[in-house]
């Protein structure tokens, strides 16, 4: 099984990876918690997928996938909360800027009524900012703590890792459907968000949401599904309006695609593109995201996140916006980068059957599939063409259509329905491959 052979080579580049940065990261003590932290989220994560992957049939119910997302989840928020208030005094997880603005702004809202709360927070933010606020301070309504916060995120991820879960049963048996969940859901980038207490892990949770909804319409033409899809779109405008956009694009040309034909397809996704491309919301989009106003900025950023100029670092952005971002097992910086590679170095090594899966998706015509191809790609070129290929909190919106898709392939070969077979000297020297580029970047 590919899949079990991937799941051995994650451990093995890993390892490596890890035992070969473990001279360089203890040079500085705050460099080797960091280093410490990153490979019990290592240990937790390959151990997992492994034991996942080789379980009977009755192991992968829903109430399994649940407890096991919450309880790693609600683990490692602990570590990287003990690992921020050891090295900064704060739970905010390096990510002092973003969350402390959130928290401290919804903790003023908390104490308005819903109306004067909205009035108050659009006085100095955006439309596409208003749904996180209103989230958070929702929340502190309960309770205005930010470990009361991280746990709900929890159990908001372990909820997403359910609806993943459903929309991998549309295209997958039962086993590889709950690995992909599984996979994306504990994942340590995913687990950060959690204890950052920013809006991703929420904003995730409700495109996840429309493309279950969106998948329930298309099998049982209930016109309820749809129109509960395009509410959760809309809501997704308060937190991200290029996310919102990008599923109004993949839903409409999916469904253009299934329920037209020849000349009729040319003509309606044009004029789809053109009604998104016209819209003030588009253009405000182009602004932000996109040009990003000051690209001297974004240049510099840029340079940061990659560690200063070379051949290597400049074309790791546009690479990483479509196969990465890459794993970072060597600390050089104090900051949330090193907490996420033990989850990056597993997406990385599905790459590659993503994109071979896309490539039998359109040329096959799985139609009912494009939607998740289509979100992903056109997101990922979005985030290289702004420049920001690296900052893995831009990617968290579209990874988890990657690994239902990816993991599509994984169960096509291993249940042997392509008519060709993947060697296993192919299969070896794409993970040595990947070890290679891992160990390169880290050496950068």
């Amino acid at each position: 099984m590919i899949l079990s052979k991937m799941s051995v080579a994650y451990c093995y580049i890993g390892t490596v990876l890890y035992v070969l940065f473990f001279i360089t990261n203890v040079v500085e003590i705050k460099f080797f918690y960091f280093h410490i932290v990153s490979l019990i989220t290592f240990i937790i994560y390959g151990s997992a997928i492994w034991q996942a992957s080789k379980q009977s049939r009755s192991f992968y119910s829903k109430g399994n996938l649940f407890l096991i997302v919450f309880f790693i989840s609600a683990v490692e928020v602990v570590l990287y909360k003990l690992l921020s208030y050891y090295i900064d005094g704060d739970l905010f997880v390096f990510s002092k800027a973003d969350a402390g603005r959130y928290f401290y702004e919804s903790v003023k809202m908390s104490g308005m009524n819903i109306g004067d709360s909205i009035s108050y927070i659009l006085k100095s933010y955006g439309f596409d900012d208003l749904g996180a606020f209103l989230w958070i301070s929702s929340v502190f309504r309960l309770a205005p703590s930010i470990i009361f916060l991280s746990l709900i995120y929890c159990l908001i991820g372990s909820l997403s890792a359910l609806i993943i879960f459903q929309i991998a049963r549309f295209f997958m048996p039962r086993r590889y459907a709950f690995v992909a969940s599984l996979a994306f859901s504990i994942s340590s980038f995913t687990t950060a968000f959690h204890a950052y207490c920013l809006k991703e892990s929420i904003m995730i949770f409700f495109i996840i949401i429309a493309f279950y909804l969106f998948y329930l319409h298309l099998h049982t033409k209930k016109t309820v599904y749809a129109l509960l899809t395009i509410l959760s779109v809309f809501i997704l405008f308060m937190y991200r309006i290029p996310t919102a956009l990008l599923l109004i694009a993949s839903f409409g040309l999916t469904y253009i695609l299934l329920y037209t034909k020849g000349l009729a397809v040319t003509i309606l996704g044009v004029i789809i593109c053109v009604l998104i491309g016209s819209t003030s919301l588009f253009a405000y989009t182009f602004d932000r995201y996109l040009r990003g106003g000051d690209t001297e900025l974004i240049l510099e950023r840029k340079n940061s996140l990659a560690g200063g100029g070379g051949i290597v670092n400049q074309l790791a952005d546009p690479v990483a916006a479509l196969a990465g971002p890459f794993p970072s097992v060597k600390t050089t910086v104090i900051k949330g980068t090193p907490l996420y590679a033990s989850g990056l170095l597993f997406r990385f090594l599905l790459s590659a059957p993503f994109f071979v899966a896309a490539y039998c998706i359109l040329k096959e015509r799985y139609i009912k599939m494009y939607p998740l191809v289509l979100f992903f790609i056109i997101s990922a070129i979005g985030v290289s063409i702004s420049v920001k290929g690296l900052e893995v909190r831009l990617s968290m919106s579209h990874l988890a259509m990657m690994y239902v898709v990816a993991f599509w392939f994984l169960a096509k070969c291993d249940y042997d329905r392509f008519s060709w077979r993947i060697s296993y000297r192919i299969l070896y020297g794409y993970f040595m491959g990947i070890a290679a580029l891992c160990l390169l970047w880290n050496l950068r």
